[in-house]
């Protein structure tokens, strides 16, 4: 069973796979849970990044326990495998959702962003002549 641990390395999120049967995911949530909530006055809450990696999280948690109950001649593996498929496809989904509502209030704050350093640089190169 292989788990992924995520954390926080020079500011970014970092993805390690673990081999071990226990799963970390909450210390992590915890950590990040702990950290400022903006990305500063404008811009996607860091909250949105939280809540993106804890819905992966949920679906990875289901992942690995169909994975766990397809082991048992109690269940029909079919059924679980259809599960598993669903639940993938829902988590693709909603994080094709949400990225591409990030991308756009990413892409937004970029160019507002470039426009200001564009006016910042012109002044100074006017002021500088």
């Amino acid at each position: 069973m292989s788990l992924e641990s995520w954390d926080l390395v020079d500011g970014r999120l970092h993805c390690e796979p673990m081999d071990r049967g226990l799963d970390s995911t909450g210390l992590h949530l915890r950590r990040i849970a702990a950290m400022p909530r903006s990305t500063g006055p404008r811009g996607v809450p860091l909250a949105i990044y939280q809540h993106l990696l804890e819905i992966n999280a949920g679906f990875e948690q289901v992942r690995v326990a169909l994975a766990a109950l397809d082991q048992s001649a109690m269940f029909d593996r079919g059924e679980l495998k259809r599960f598993s498929a669903l639940s993938a496809e829902a988590r693709a989904a909603i994080a094709s959702y949400l990225a591409g509502v990030v991308e756009t209030e990413e892409t937004d704050e970029a160019g507002r962003l470039f426009r200001l350093r564009r006016a910042r640089e012109r002044r100074e190169d006017a002021s500088g002549d």
